[in-house]
């Protein structure tokens, strides 16, 4: 088997990190086959990273306390399966063996026959009757602008103060000149990286991570380096390996209710890995998209923005999340230099804000409070809704709660994501398979599920999962049983 050659790779993990991921591995049989099963599961799952640079064998031995020829032989097997490639003097690399039920792009565009029951979208609708009130309620105040040009770069003075007192009730002082509005949190991403993004720059990211943040970040020339969230969230001695080894010019993280894991960034965390961004030069980008959206408000810690000066922590929100996606209406908090910069970018790319649902969206934010509090209420029982369905459904899937957010991070208990997700199609749900929040194919044992449909909806969804996981097993068996008979 051929691979391309492996530049300098700037994810490594040393035998004590990887001894961390791999937790408690099974001794009782063959002790290679062992390690390698153990090592070829965080593979498949995304906590390892391809081409990340793996320790070296005799390192690796000591550590776990077994002898070197069994590390020689995991990794000979992991090659051999594709899980491994190396370089004469520069060790070994993870990679991962062609599969041809893996999806091996990364896009988010939706499916043009429309499923029965999406999954896909991870969007609460419109909160009526309240919408439509505050579009009638808006109509004078629109009126006595209409003779104005209606082009608009940096937002309409009341969203932008609205915008900045939230944050400062929050316990981050902004002032109204700190917030730049955007065409959603997508645009102020895409912004971010055509300002400091030059061809081949490396940007950090995290795995699993939305499509749109990798998507972005390839348009704009930029090599993501990857670290992973999983189960137990950041592994903050790693994302500080990475960070000061890649030196990436950017980062983005999502602290609070990640998406898709649903992990909350602890306090400690929070600083420990500001603190390494800015020993490593790199400025971060914080998406602040469902802070809202908590199940015990009061609960999260402080925003990671607040461990650092908004020149360099700088932090991208949206109403799509709480109130609607239709309403296209984000932002940024940074300085107003950066702002002043991030106008010259814009420029260039479209003639600025839709004025019409600024001023909706600034009339919204005098309800936001009373708005936050029902969807924080809706949420939670849709939420359980949701965990009991998977309970009594699919009892042998695994997950951890969510503690907010809209979506549920599921490990379907096989590396079968991209199979159940067409066999799902068929029954008329529409999901999204774990790979593609990943790179180049990991993350085949999990699934996303969002909490934004009503119960019944959610129950027949959770039916119809289980009916085409079953067929999906089924498929599996029957395919060993006639290899087995070959």
């Amino acid at each position: 088997m051929t691979h391309p050659r492996v530049n300098r790779s700037f994810n490594s993990v040393n035998a004590e990190q990887l001894a961390r991921v791999l937790g408690p591995w099974s001794r009782e049989g063959v002790i290679y086959e062992e390690l390698a099963a153990a090592i070829r599961y965080v593979i498949n799952d995304g906590r390892l990273q391809p081409d990340t640079r793996m320790p070296a064998e005799r390192a690796l031995a000591q550590y776990l306390g077994v002898s070197r020829n069994s590390v020689a032989a995991a990794y000979g097997l992991l090659r051999t399966e594709g899980y491994l490639h190396s370089r004469r003097g520069a060790g070994s690399y993870i990679s991962l063996p062609p599969r041809a039920d893996t999806p091996r792009g990364v896009t988010w565009a939706p499916d043009p026959a429309p499923a029965e029951i999406d999954f896909a979208m991870a969007c609460l609708p419109a909160p009526e009757p309240l919408l439509t009130q505050t579009v009638v309620e808006c109509a004078p105040e629109l009126a006595r602008h209409t003779d104005q040009p209606g082009y608009d770069l940096t937002g309409i003075p009341s969203l932008r103060k609205a915008i900045a007192d939230r944050y400062s009730r929050r316990g981050l002082p902004t002032l109204p000149e700190e917030i730049m509005v955007t065409n959603g949190a997508q645009q102020a991403w895409t912004l971010l990286l055509r300002l400091f993004v030059a061809n081949g720059d490396r940007v950090l990211m995290e795995s699993p991570v939305h499509p749109t943040v990798h998507n972005a970040i390839r348009h704009a020339g930029g090599r993501p380096v990857a670290v992973s969230v999983g189960t137990d969230g950041w592994d903050v001695d790693m994302v500080r390996t990475t960070l000061l080894r890649a030196r990436p010019v950017l980062g983005y993280l999502m602290p609070d209710f990640h998406n898709p894991t649903g992990q909350v960034m602890p306090a400690q965390a929070r600083r420990a890995i500001a603190i390494a961004a800015r020993e490593a030069g790199t400025r971060l980008v914080v998406e602040d998209t469902v802070s809202d959206l908590s199940a015990e408000p009061g609960r999260l810690p402080l925003p990671l923005t607040a461990h650092g000066n908004p020149s360099r922590i700088i932090t991208i929100g949206s109403m799509s999340k709480v109130c609607w996606g239709g309403l296209r209406i984000g932002w940024i908090r940074t300085t107003s230099t950066l702002i002043d910069r991030l106008v010259r970018v814009r420029e260039s790319l479209d003639a600025g804000n839709p004025i019409v649902q600024q001023y909706i969206a600034a009339r919204l934010f005098e309800s936001y409070d009373e708005l936050v509090i029902t969807r924080r209420r809706v949420l939670t029982e849709q939420r359980g809704t949701l965990i009991g369905a998977l309970r009594d459904h699919l009892p042998g899937w695994s997950f951890t709660e969510p503690a907010g957010g809209l979506v549920l991070w599921a490990d379907i208990g096989r590396p079968a994501s991209s199979r159940l997700c067409r066999a799902a199609a068929a029954h008329g749900v529409r999901i999204p398979a774990g790979p593609r929040f990943g790179m180049g194919g990991t993350l085949e044992n999990y699934v996303r599920i969002p909490f934004v449909h009503p119960p019944e909806t959610l129950i027949e969804g959770v039916r119809r999962l289980a009916v085409a996981h079953q067929e999906v097993c089924d498929r599996s068996k029957a395919a060993r049983l006639d290899l087995h008979t070959v």
